[in-house]
């Protein structure tokens, strides 16, 4: 039976291990990646840009004025075409800040209610005085 006293008659337990795979490097496709942004210059007047200037990989191009009126953008379309898109800022005339003086009208306002309460306390106490008399 036990030839050796504390010992066991069964091994220690271990875990079934389970295989662990390695998982395979798999080559992924190279892309041609497309820059990021625009591309463009400045120029003086919308004709002087060739139109060698706008890829025609879809990207748009944009074309500031160097006097910054206006911003164009050029891209080619699915069909072969060329569009062009203008963007200009309105110019707006700058309002005129009022020349009264914020706190006048705060004083008027007060003056106004001043005096509606002032009537009516006054009325008030003209009732009193007809119906006390």
């Amino acid at each position: 039976m036990n030839q050796f006293p504390g010992q066991n008659y069964y091994p220690p337990y271990q875990p079934p291990q389970t295989p662990q795979f390695m998982p395979q490097q798999q080559p992924q496709p190279q892309y041609n990646q497309q820059p990021k942004g625009f591309s463009g210059r400045y120029i003086s007047d919308i004709n002087e840009v060739r139109l060698d200037e706008v890829p025609m990989n879809g990207v748009p191009c944009l074309f500031l004025t160097k006097d910054f009126s206006a911003i164009y953008l050029k891209v080619w379309n699915q069909n072969g075409q060329l569009l062009t898109v203008r963007y200009s800022m309105d110019q707006e005339t700058p309002t005129q800040p009022s020349t009264s003086d914020p706190m006048n009208e705060v004083y008027e306002r007060l003056n106004r209610l001043e005096e509606a309460l002032t009537q009516n306390r006054a009325r008030k106490r003209k009732e009193s005085q007809s119906d006390g008399s």
